[in-house]
C-alpha cells in the first residue's frame, strides 16, 4: 500500500470524463492515429439516425469499433462479411469510453490487394524452403483413413465420399469440419488438420469447392500454409490440396505434398478403384501359373536330354568288339546304373520341390484372391438386400435413387427386396437433419419408413 501511495503522491484527482478528454487529445494530436488506414472484416454493421456503426475485425481476433457519419461520403458500400481497407481518424468517444475510428474513406479490398499479400508471402515462405519438392511425402498406397478437413455442408464433402465409396469401400473417411470462408476460417482450418493429427489417418485431403479470389484467400492464410508443412514433416501425414477449381492457385497448394485440381479428383489420387486390385490379382495369378508351367517344362526337356544323351553312349559301347562289350559290361553295368539312378532321382526330387513351389504359390494366390472376392460380395447389393435392406430404383429409368434430390412427388418407384420387386409412388418428400433422405411406405409390413407412397 505504501508504494502505491507514493506512486499517486503529488497527483491531484480528475473525473473521468477529463480523463478520457486528456486521452482524446493525446490521440488525435499522434502521427499515424490522426489519419489511420486499417485493414478488416466488417461485422455487426447497424443503422442509427442515418449514421453507420460497425466493427472491423481481423484474423487474430483483434476488433475496432468504427462510425460513418451520414454527411461522409465513401467510394464502396458496406456489407457485413466482407474484407475492406478503412480510412480515417483514431479518437476515443468519452461518453463512452470506446476506441474508435472516424471514418473518412472505406475501400472494398479487391483482386489487386488479394494479389500482392498473395505475392510477398509467397516469396517469403519460398525462400524459407516450405514449398521444396524434395520436402514432400508420397501418398500411401493402400490408405486405410481418409481425413477431410473442409465444410460438413455442400457439394465437397459429398463428392469426396462417393467418389472414395465407389472406388475403395474399405477405406474409412473421417470428416474434421471446419470454416472454409470468412474471418474465423484460417483458425478454423488449422484446428481441423491439428484435430486429424490426433485421431491417427494415413492422409488428409484439405478441400473447398470454387469461389472469388477473396473467398479463396483464406487458403493463403500463413498461418494455414505453415500448419499443412507442420502436418506433412512433424506428424509425417501427406496432405493433398482440393481447393477450388483446376485454374485457382493458393499457397496451400503449394505447400501440401500433392495438389489436386478438384476435391473430385483428390478422391481418385488417394485411392485405387477396387475393379484395379482385382485385375492386378488376376495378374498375379497368371504370372504364378505361367512361371510354374515353363519350369516343369524346362525340366522335362532337360531328362529327355539326358536320358537321350545316355541311350547314345550305350549304343556306341555295345558297337565295340565283344572282348570289350564283355569286359565294359561288367565295368560299366553298376556305374551306368548308379549314375542313371542318381540322376534320375536327383530330377525327381528337384522336380517335386519345383512343383510343391508352384502349386503352393497357385493356392496363395488363389487364397487372396478368393480372400478379396468374398469382402467384395459382402459389400455387394445382393449382400445388403440379403439382410433386410431394399434398393430404391426410378420406376421408369431404372436408376438408383439414393437422396431426395433425385426424387420428385408422383414419382413411380421400384423396391426391389430379398424375394422380389414392389412398386410404389412417391408422395411425401421429408429432409432429416443435414442430410436429404427419401423412403417410401407401400402399405404393407415390409415398407419403409420415412416417406407415404402409394401402390
Amino acid at each position: 500500500m505504501q508504494s502505491a501511495r507514493s506512486h499517486v503522491a503529488g497527483l491531484e484527482p480528475v473525473p473521468v470524463s477529463r480523463l478520457l478528454e486528456q486521452v482524446k487529445l493525446v490521440l488525435e494530436g499522434t502521427p499515424g492515429l490522426a489519419s489511420a488506414l486499417v485493414v478488416g472484416e466488417v461485422t455487426s454493421i447497424r443503422e442509427v439516425g442515418g449514421h453507420r456503426y460497425f466493427t472491423l475485425k481481423d484474423e487474430e481476433g483483434g476488433q475496432l469499433r468504427c462510425v460513418l457519419f451520414q454527411t461522409q461520403v465513401v467510394r464502396s458500400r458496406i456489407e457485413p462479411g466482407r474484407m475492406y481497407v478503412v480510412g480515417g481518424r483514431v479518437s476515443v468517444y468519452p461518453a463512452q469510453g470506446q476506441l474508435q475510428l472516424y471514418v473518412r474513406d472505406v475501400r472494398q479490398m479487391d483482386v489487386g490487394d488479394l494479389q500482392r499479400r498473395y505475392e510477398l508471402l509467397k516469396a517469403k515462405l519460398q525462400s524459407e524452403g516450405l514449398f521444396d519438392q524434395s520436402r514432400k511425402l508420397g501418398l500411401p498406397s493402400w490408405p486405410g483413413r481418409i481425413g477431410i478437413a473442409t465444410s460438413a455442408t455442400g457439394s465437397v464433402i459429398h463428392d469426396l465420399q462417393s467418389v472414395i465409396g465407389r472406388r475403395f469401400p474399405m477405406a474409412e473417411v473421417v470428416l474434421a469440419p471446419c470454416s472454409v470462408q470468412g474471418i474465423e476460417a484460417p483458425n478454423s482450418i488449422v484446428r481441423s488438420l491439428r484435430a486429424l493429427c490426433r485421431v491417427g489417418v494415413d492422409v488428409i485431403v484439405v478441400a473447398r469447392g470454387g469461389g472469388a479470389a477473396e473467398d479463396l484467400a483464406w487458403f493463403n492464410d500463413e498461418k494455414v500454409v505453415r500448419e499443412v508443412r507442420r502436418v506433412s514433416e512433424v506428424a509425417g501425414i501427406p496432405v493433398v490440396s482440393a481447393v477450388g477449381h483446376e485454374t485457382d492457385v493458393t499457397l496451400c497448394d503449394f505447400a501440401a505434398d500433392v495438389r489436386a485440381p478438384t476435391p473430385s479428383v483428390a478422391g481418385e489420387l488417394i485411392v485405387r478403384d477396387s475393379a484395379e486390385v482385382m485385375a492386378h490379382l488376376v495378374h498375379i495369378e497368371r504370372r504364378v501359373s505361367a512361371v510354374a508351367a515353363k519350369v516343369v517344362g524346362t525340366l522335362e526337356q532337360r531328362t529327355a536330354e539326358a536320358s537321350g544323351r545316355i541311350v547314345r553312349r550305350v549304343s556306341a559301347i555295345l558297337d565295340m568288339s565283344g572282348v570289350q562289350i564283355h569286359a565294359l559290361d561288367r565295368r560299366l553295368g553298376s556305374r551306368i546304373g548308379a549314375r542313371v539312378s542318381l540322376g534320375t532321382d536327383r530330377l525327381g526330387a528337384q522336380e517335386s520341390q519345383l512343383r510343391n513351389l508352384a502349386r503352393r504359390r497357385v493356392e496363395t494366390a488363389e487364397a487372396r484372391l478368393e480372400t478379396a472376392s468374398g469382402n467384395l460380395r459382402l459389400l455387394g447389393p445382393a449382400q445388403v438386400v440379403a439382410r433386410g435392406y431394399a434398393i430404391v430404383e426410378d420406376g421408369t429409368r431404372g436408376k438408383v435413387v439414393t437422396t431426395v434430390s433425385d426424387a420428385y412427388l408422383g414419382q413411380p418407384l421400384r423396391l426391389r427386396l430379398r424375394d422380389g420387386t414392389i412398386d410404389a409412388t412417391v408422395t411425401t418428400i421429408a429432409v432429416l437433419e443435414s442430410s436429404v433422405g427419401i423412403a417410401a411406405n407401400s402399405q404393407s409390413q415390409d415398407a419403409l419408413p420415412g416417406a407415404k407412397v402409394s401402390e
